[in-house]
């Protein structure tokens, strides 16, 4: 498969991952999703909708497990910084939720000042 070929079959899995989970078909969309990974087993955005889907079914240990594999990739994705801090409001930790939010802020994510204003 070319490399051309092979970011464009990532792409239209990711597409229709999203797709299929927000018609609420998650197991179709964690099947786009792990075809992803298995092509490509660093894909941070894949890491990233795998635990939307896992939050959706309120699986939030296995949801925190995908967000924590996504940061560890990509130490600067504030979209899983985000992704985690509502996870973590989510399950009542409000400090950890805090720390995320203010990651998510320094890693380019804008409008977050409803969220931050009240960490320290």
């Amino acid at each position: 498969m070319s490399c051309t070929n092979h970011k464009q079959t990532i792409r239209e899995n990711l597409n229709l991952g999203v797709k299929a989970s927000y018609a609420g078909k998650w197991s179709i969309a964690i099947k786009h999703f792990d075809t992803v990974l298995d092509m490509d087993s660093t894909n941070t955005e894949a890491y990233l909708d795998l635990a939307k889907v896992y939050i959706g079914k309120r699986q939030y240990t296995k949801a925190m497990s995908f967000l924590n594999k996504a940061i560890n990739i990509d130490p600067k994705y504030g979209d899983a910084y985000l992704s985690r801090a509502r996870l973590y409001t989510i399950i009542g930790n409000k400090e950890a939720a805090c720390k995320d939010y203010l990651k998510a802020q320094a890693n380019g994510v804008e409008n977050l000042y409803n969220y931050t204003k009240f960490c320290k």
